[in-house]
């Protein structure tokens, strides 16, 4: 998938490396909620599920071209 026009985005995790990532994911997802969620009001919370989908969309789309 190119996210910009001559941009090739390609990623690999090595056995080591899968592991890491998944080691730090729980302490990143409570720093995530840390940080931003748990201060967002409803509405702020709303707008950012909706632009979460916009990203979401657009990347299926550009996944698609060639």
């Amino acid at each position: 998938m190119n996210i910009l026009p001559g941009v090739l985005c390609v990623g690999a995790a090595c056995d080591e490396g899968r592991r890491l990532i998944q080691a730090a994911a729980p302490q990143h997802a409570q720093d995530v909620r840390d940080v931003l969620i748990d201060h967002l009001s409803p509405t702020q919370m709303d707008m950012l599920i909706e632009l979460g989908a916009l990203v979401e969309t657009r990347l299926a789309h550009l996944a698609e071209q060639p």
